[in-house]
């Protein structure tokens, strides 16, 4: 029973989360900014630079940021400080172009969400950095349009959640023009790779986590000669950059892209392992193949975190009090 369910398992991620399988297809070509990309951090190898990137793209993914119950919140809101003290701060409506205000969901969430597209998104302003981050989450298995989406893009047609997050870097760079704020893009799988593509066709700079370039093909329709700066890192052994894994195997990285892989030693696999066993659970755990576990959002904030040499509150600690004793 436990491996077909792994078989079943390992189908769907290889139908939704293979986002470099592209053919040549008819795309939107849209109009782009053309200038040189500056190249001034963050410095790649370097685990605490990476981190504030592995964290915002962690909280693309995140539904509430507030109104936890108070162990979740502890952990939430002590990473929120701490990208704070880097200078990112979330951008509330008021920091959106006034076209995107019906797409702003505020209270609880504060974030971006088109329901027609599944383009879930949430922005960071760093003033000190004059940047304008946009961190898009990856795929959502219980909204149906982010499923398409990822399917979408993994047979070379572009997806709705593509061309809004296009949309909104577009939006954004006219908004703060006058102020020459820098565009950044982050995410994680397929929230990366439309990063990735994104970059491409904006010319603003992307660093992203366990994902993959998007096709050649694809590329050469929306931005044949850009000049970007893309950075990808990856855990060893993910999914989607196991060469002997079926879903790397097949879809391989068809642009260079600086790319550095994380390696887990036997210490942090054993702490990565245990985080999504209490996460997910029990069924969720013995389901999960070791390099979906390695794919997992969760485990890339995890391991940035511990090379980054943070000790942040628990984010899936068990919550105490008469609800959790019944």
């Amino acid at each position: 029973m436990k491996v077909m369910f792994r078989s079943l398992l390992l189908f769907l991620t290889i139908a939704c989360f293979g986002l470099t399988a592209y053919s040549e297809q008819s795309v939107h070509t849209i109009d782009t900014v053309s200038y040189e990309v500056r190249q001034s951090y963050p410095d790649w190898e370097n685990a605490a630079d990476r981190l504030p990137y592995a964290m915002m793209s962690y909280f693309a993914e995140v539904i509430k940021i507030k109104g936890r119950k108070p162990n979740k919140q502890k952990a939430i809101d002590q990473r929120f400080a701490y990208l704070a003290s880097n200078g990112y701060i979330l951008a509330e409506k008021k920091d959106f172009p006034r076209d995107w205000y019906k797409h702003f969901q505020g209270g609880d969430l504060n974030r971006i969400y088109i329901d027609e597209t599944g383009f879930r998104a949430r922005v960071f302003i760093n003033e000190t950095k004059k940047t304008v981050l946009l961190a898009i989450a990856g795929t959502d298995f219980s909204d149906k349009d982010s499923i398409l989406s990822a399917a979408y893009l993994a047979y070379g047609r572009q997806s709705g959640a593509m061309m809004n997050a296009m949309d909104l870097v577009l939006d954004l760079r006219q908004m703060y023009f006058e102020k020459d704020y820098r565009i950044e893009i982050t995410g994680a799988s397929q929230g990366g790779a439309i990063a990735q593509l994104v970059a491409y066709a904006t010319a603003a700079s992307a660093f992203v986590f366990n994902s993959q370039m998007p096709g050649q093909a694809l590329l050469d329709i929306v931005m044949p000669d850009a000049k970007v700066d893309i950075k990808h890192a990856y855990i060893g052994g993910d999914m989607l950059n196991d060469s002997i894994h079926p879903a790397g195997f097949i879809f391989q990285n068809s642009s260079t892209v600086e790319t550095l892989e994380i390696m887990l030693d036997d210490t942090m696999e054993d702490e990565v392992n245990d985080l999504y066993y209490r996460q997910h659970g029990v069924l969720g755990y013995y389901l999960a193949t070791t390099p979906w576990v390695r794919h997992w959002t969760g485990t890339v904030l995890f391991v940035s975190e511990k090379l980054a040499g943070k000790d942040f509150a628990d984010l899936y600690a068990k919550e105490t009090g008469k609800k959790s004793a019944k």
